[in-house]
């Protein structure tokens, strides 16, 4: 049979590569020579930062927007405008090996000294243990006194600085066999050397000197308070009559007179029952009364500028001074360890809560929103006219906004009357207007200054999707619990979320994608039938006699923007990738190389502008094809999910993705960014030479091509041949540039004996040219023949 589709471009080629071969062999050497592109912008960038400003707050004493939180993983980080962003200070320790910090402390006259301490390392790299200083504000720090790890000498947490440097420390130590005594610590050389000035019998667990007397300290734990005349060298004790099994853990003293004392306790016995309180003295701890009964008490706040005082705890608080308390609308969820106040705004409050970021105490005084250091950030929304723009739903506390890419963040919650927001779906149109949903489904129209519910709370939203024709289609897949009562739903919207109606009900619904360019075609994975199809955006249903094999519950549909009659299934049960290429009649497992043996929750999006190409992250890591997921390429380990991407106008590809925090030890939650340039080696020509094969001899194949190869391109580059869309392991080689003044231009040519066994009758060539990424590939087409 003769071989159709032979080419003017085919007999030109072969005639230019017989000539220049045998003169090329040099230049064939120096062009396989690797090439040296890293590029720095290839790396992934860490923002954020989120769910780490979980252990302390404190203000400058000169500058009251100056506030600094300490990360138990990460160290310090600085406020300038009172909390709403942060920048991570740590220039001088190493991130890497600390494990835990325990307390932090500013001068009250020289608000540039700063102390730190690092309670846990590697055991690798004991080192950091001790106390670390800043002399400029935080822009540095010294490690000025290393923790005794094998005699447990160490600080494990409060310290306190008065206006003449002598600071004292909470302090404990091992005694070589199984007991650990904590003691107080106390230093007049800026924590250099320590000398203990307390016997094992007193605990510490709040510590304080009072600005208003350089010499007077105050302690408290187990049921005493205590006080120092003597900038804490020697102390005098007054009991408190709280109840048995409890502990005095917080104290705040009156910034005014010295005499005006709380405490807060928390019970020992683990029972819920077991109720503590505020109780409060007004002569320097002589006698003390009990506020207005309440229950257990976690963290203790008072803001002494108010009058009658407002005292705050994590679940309630009172603004007249203990008599009443209201329970709030939305509190923190976990212990807290720290409240700040303004002196001249009552309604300014932060608090910082352990695990949970900092809180801000809203207008209404009883709802509080994740301000900064939010935890676990899940998804993310950019604005495609303002790609500086973006928002991040953080799991543990809101939403947050930047406006400039990254590097800045500002809590953006009000009207979000839920523990969590983990997803976010923007209109393109219209980048003001976005829903954030997690059970409960919330819209902004202002770009996140406000927000307010859309549905009432019995229906919980699980998924989400919009009408890339009409942004005011929306399609939610949800439950109606009624008591005990679950009921599946599929619920339309037509005038963006304001009114909905349900258009399915009782029927399990998994993936669901809206087609990119063909308007009001969406698809969705059910069940009995597998597969459902509408063409009027979702109002009207009819079954698709087709399966999806090995896939009972297909996780997420996606229509490849770059070719209208491919779809991708996902699947964890599945293992990896379903694929159809005529509209969801057939599929088949495109998978040469499958990666996905070790997941959880797939996430796949598509590059918008290049048909084949897609991202997909499974808990892990992240991989990219660029082979409609023929063959995958490991693009970062131990990065989470992938939740944007985006072509940007110079040619790179914008990925962000949500992740663990490797510098911290997969402890805390973050966002980070990567741009990739691809520098794809290029099909110029390609065809056939004079050949000619038949389905009962067989014959000789002959294929010449010339590719453009970069020089930022990855070397060294394949051409390999598919048959019928399937690599074959055939491949051409590569003999360099046939014109020296072109070196960038490689030709490839093969001579291939084809068996009679082999290729018959009729059959489908393709060239792919693919570089050392494994990824990043060129088509074509032109050889197809049939």
């Amino acid at each position: 049979m003769s071989l159709n589709g032979m080419t003017r471009n085919g007999e030109a080629l072969a005639r230019r590569a017989r000539k220049a071969i045998p003169k090329l062999m040099i230049l064939v050497l120096l062009a396989l020579w690797p090439s040296q592109s890293a590029s720095a912008q290839e790396g992934w960038e860490s923002l954020g930062p989120f769910g780490n400003l979980d252990r302390e707050l404190v203000r400058d004493p000169a500058d009251w927007n100056v506030l600094y939180s300490l990360s138990s993983h990460e160290g310090v980080f600085k406020s300038t405008d009172e909390g709403i962003s942060w920048r991570w200070m740590n220039n001088g320790y190493s991130v890497a090996a600390i494990y835990g910090t325990s307390a932090l402390a500013i001068s009250p006259t020289n608000p540039d000294e700063l102390y730190f301490n690092v309670f846990h390392s590697d055991r690798y790299h004991t080192e950091v243990l001790g106390l670390y200083r800043s002399a400029d504000a935080g822009e540095s720090w010294q490690h000025v006194w290393t923790a005794d790890e094998a005699g447990y000498v160490r600080i494990k947490s409060h310290i306190a600085v008065n206006p003449d440097g002598v600071l004292l420390a909470n302090m404990e130590w091992h005694d070589g066999l199984w007991n650990i005594y904590s003691t107080l610590g106390r230093s007049t050389d800026s924590g250099v050397s320590w000398q203990p000035v307390l016997d094992s019998t007193v605990s510490v667990d709040a510590l304080l000197f009072h600005p208003l007397d350089p010499d007077l300290a105050m302690l408290a734990g187990s049921n005493v308070v205590g006080t120092s005349t003597d900038a804490g060298m020697t102390w005098s004790f007054h009991s408190v009559p709280i109840p048995g099994f409890h502990r005095i853990c917080w104290l705040q003293v009156s910034p005014q007179d010295p005499c005006l004392i709380y405490v807060a306790s928390r019970s020992q016995s683990g029972v819920e029952e077991d109720t503590g309180g505020v109780f409060w003295s007004s002569d320097c701890g002589q006698t003390w009364e009990r506020t207005g009964g309440i229950e257990q008490s976690t963290d203790l706040g008072v803001n002494f500028d108010c009058d009658p005082v407002r005292i705050y705890l994590n679940s309630r608080c009172s603004t007249d001074g203990g008599v009443t308390w209201q329970e709030y609308a939305r509190p923190p969820r976990c212990l807290g360890c720290g409240f700040l106040f303004h002196p001249e705004d009552p309604s300014w409050v932060l608090h910082a809560t352990t695990y949970d970021g900092i809180h801000s105490l809203l207008p209404d005084g009883l709802t509080w929103c994740q301000y900064g250091g939010g935890g676990s950030p899940s998804d993310l929304a950019i604005s495609p006219q303002h790609p500086e723009i973006l928002y991040v739903a953080a799991g543990e506390g809101g939403v947050y906004k930047s406006t400039d890419s990254g590097r800045t963040w500002r809590a953006k919650c009000t009207g979000l009357n839920s523990d969590r927001v983990w997803h976010l779906l923007m209109n393109p149109d219209n980048p003001d207007i976005l829903y954030g949903y997690d059970d409960f489904l919330f819209k902004t129209a202002d770009g996140a200054q406000s927000w307010r519910a859309l549905l009432p709370r019995n229906i919980l939203i699980s998924y989400l999707i919009m009408d890339p024709g009409d942004p005011r289609i929306l399609l939610a897949k949800g439950n109606d619990k009624a008591g005990d009562e679950s009921i599946r739903l599929l619920l339309r919207s037509t005038d963006g979320g304001e009114t909905w109606a349900r258009v399915l009900q009782d029927r399990f619904i998994w993936g669901i994608a809206f087609h990119p360019h063909i308007s009001g075609l969406v698809y969705l994975a059910s069940s009995n039938p597998p597969l459902m199809v509408s063409t009027d955006s979702g109002l009207s249903w009819a079954g698709y006699d087709s399966s999806i094999p090995d896939c009972d519950t297909p996780d997420q549909l996606l229509f490849d923007p770059g070719d209208d009659g491919t779809l991708y299934c996902t699947s964890y049960w599945a293992r990896g990738f379903r694929k159809s290429t005529d509209w969801g009649i057939t599929w088949f497992n495109p998978c040469l190389d499958d990666p996905f043996d070790d997941l959880d929750r797939m996430d796949t999006l598509a590059d918008p502008s290049r048909a084949g190409t897609l991202y997909c992250s499974n808990e892990l890591n992240i991989y990219r094809t660029m082979e409609g997921a023929a063959r995958w390429k490991l693009l970062a380990r131990d990065l989470g999910h992938v939740k944007f991407v985006n072509r940007q106008a110079d040619g790179g590809v914008l990925v962000y993705s949500v992740a663990l925090r490797p510098e911290t030890h997969d402890a805390n939650w973050g966002l980070f960014r990567r741009v990739i340039y691809d520098y794809p080696p290029v099909i110029l020509q390609a065809g056939f030479g004079a050949t000619r094969l038949s389905a009962s001899g067989g014959g000789q194949l002959q294929v010449f091509a010339i590719v453009r190869i970069f020089p930022e391109t990855p070397l060294p580059v394949e051409a390999e041949l598919c048959y019928e869309g399937i690599p074959t392991g055939i491949y051409l080689e590569d003999h360099g540039p046939p014109d020296p003044g072109q070196p960038q231009d490689h030709l490839f040519a093969l001579l291939h004996d084809v068996s009679s066994s082999g290729w018959a009758g009729q059959y489908a060539l393709e060239l792919i040219v693919r570089d050392a990424s494994g990824a990043i590939s060129d088509r074509w087409p032109g050889l197809t023949s049939k």
